[in-house]
């Protein structure tokens, strides 16, 4: 407490509770660290109050975690409490490394939490470091959270708007249905549904990109893509490989 003013030993002695007894080295060392603390320290040795202890943060925050338990020792380097300013958050991505030349700070950025909310944002940090063993990069973006709706360690999912070299045949992602391991669409040719193998891009989590296989204005099931490949899988005895018609 050396250096305190009188409004800050104020402050202190009012969050002390009654009922505790003062140390009498404490008092001593009160008077010798700042004269001004003398006849506070007397009043508190007189009614038994400086048992007590009170911590001031130096910042305004949420409490989010306590490191001390009662009865524990502890010294001037303890860290006893964790308080965070949760007035904003942090959300942090993880980039395959395969994607991270097209991941950029400034890029807009779709949250979707778990409660089906969606919030826009924009990637504010890139890292520069791959991790070794997941291969992959740390992307950040910031959130204000004003209510204390979000919440540290919460699991999202998000969507990166990266730019474009030109323009792309873009499909619902439900539309490329894995046949014998490998993306296939089903291309209707007027008589049915034609199964076709395509080469993939980039993917929004609602949409994705066909790089070759489709030419552009070529109609593709969506919704019913799933079944369509079941039906297939049933007129070929169980097996879909290679291509065929679907009804």
């Amino acid at each position: 407490m050396k250096g305190a003013d009188d409004e800050s030993v104020a402050a202190l002695c009012a969050l002390v509770p009654t009922g505790a007894s003062l140390d009498p080295s404490l008092r001593d060392s009160l008077s010798q660290a700042n004269p001004k603390l003398r006849r506070v320290g007397d009043s508190l040795g007189s009614d038994g109050r400086f048992a007590w202890y009170a911590l001031r943060a130096s910042t305004a925050g949420t409490l989010i975690d306590k490191q001390m338990v009662v009865g524990e020792s502890v010294d001037g380097t303890a860290q006893v409490l964790t308080i965070a300013d949760l007035s904003s958050v942090w959300v942090d991505l993880t980039i395959s490394q395969d994607v991270i030349p097209s991941v950029e700070k400034g890029l807009a950025v779709t949250i979707y939490l778990p409660d089906g909310a969606r919030l826009e944002t924009e990637i504010a940090f890139v890292s520069a470091l791959v991790a070794p063993d997941t291969r992959t990069a740390l992307a950040r973006a910031t959130l204000p959270n004003p209510n204390g709706r979000l919440r540290p360690g919460t699991f999202i999912d998000a969507g990166i708007l990266v730019p474009s070299e030109g323009e792309s045949i873009v499909v619902p992602k439900a539309s490329v249905q894995l046949v014998d391991d490998r993306p296939c669409v089903f291309v209707w040719d007027n008589a049915g549904f034609e199964l076709r193998e395509v080469l993939t891009g980039i993917t929004d989590g609602q949409r994705i990109e066909i790089i070759q296989g489709l030419r552009d204005g070529e109609a593709v099931a969506s919704v019913n893509a799933f079944h369509l490949k079941a039906e297939l899988a049933k007129s070929a005895g169980g097996g879909v490989g290679g291509h065929g018609h679907a009804h």
